[in-house]
């Protein structure tokens, strides 16, 4: 049903919930004469997370979007660290993360988790660590590198601990080509590949991703250890 411009409507839901969780979202959007948003994208190559085209920044764009989408871009050689959800902050585990990558020749990006007990103050006296990422592209051995240094600093605390598991998830965008191997340290390791699902939402934590194809491996993450992954092309 279109619903008319510029009237009043009525609107009533109906909503029972017997237990449990749930959710409820009354959306809207706003629509300029030819149903198309505007916007400005910075400098740089990016990525629309919902259908995978690629922009050149620097520039406004106008462009039509689905109820189930907004303007989202991600920013191309970025890798973003994920948490799963939870219902608040307190039952979040932070020892399982998804570093999300959008792959680029000539894009880098670089930056570090922060932890500390959670709780307390103890984080002003120096009682916290910090663990860096990155990820570039190596031209000579044809291969993205992601990077997860050993963890700097400790603290005290049932969040204090040694090790964690963390999802790669590789986006095979257009134009990169399709992963060939993959190595953890020097030490080859298995991979899955998901097909492309339009359906999924974006930046999520499952395997898949509405934008491209995607590659997938697992690691167990000892906290006092750095990690280099490389998906050679």
């Amino acid at each position: 049903m279109r619903a008319e411009g510029g009237k009043p409507h009525k609107v009533v839901i109906d909503y029972f919930q017997a237990g449990g969780e749930a959710a409820i979202g009354l959306y809207y959007k706003e629509l300029e004469k030819d149903g198309k948003t505007s916007v400005c994208l910075p400098a740089g190559r990016w990525l629309d997370v919902f259908d995978g085209k690629v922009y050149v920044g620097g520039k406004t764009i106008r462009k039509k979007y689905g109820l189930r989408e907004m303007p989202l871009f991600v920013r191309l050689g970025s890798l973003i660290p994920l948490a799963y959800e939870a219902r608040n902050i307190k039952e979040q585990r932070w020892d399982r993360l998804v570093f999300d990558f959008y792959p680029d020749e000539k894009g880098t990006d670089e930056g570090y988790l922060y932890e500390d007990d959670g709780e307390t103050t103890a984080y002003k006296y120096g009682q916290f660590r910090k663990s860096g990422y990155g990820a570039h592209f190596d031209q000579e051995e044809n291969a993205y590198v992601i990077t997860i240094s050993a963890a700097e600093g400790t603290f005290e605390g049932e969040r204090a601990f040694t090790a964690r598991e963390i999802a790669f998830k590789f986006h095979e965008l257009k134009g990169i080509g399709k992963v060939k191997k993959v190595t953890v340290n020097g030490e080859e390791i298995v991979f899955v590949r998901t097909p492309k699902m339009p359906a999924v939402f974006p930046l999520g934590t499952c395997v898949a991703a509405p934008d491209s194809d995607t590659v997938s491996v697992m690691l167990r993450e000892e906290i006092a250890q750095t990690y280099e992954i490389k998906l050679y092309m």
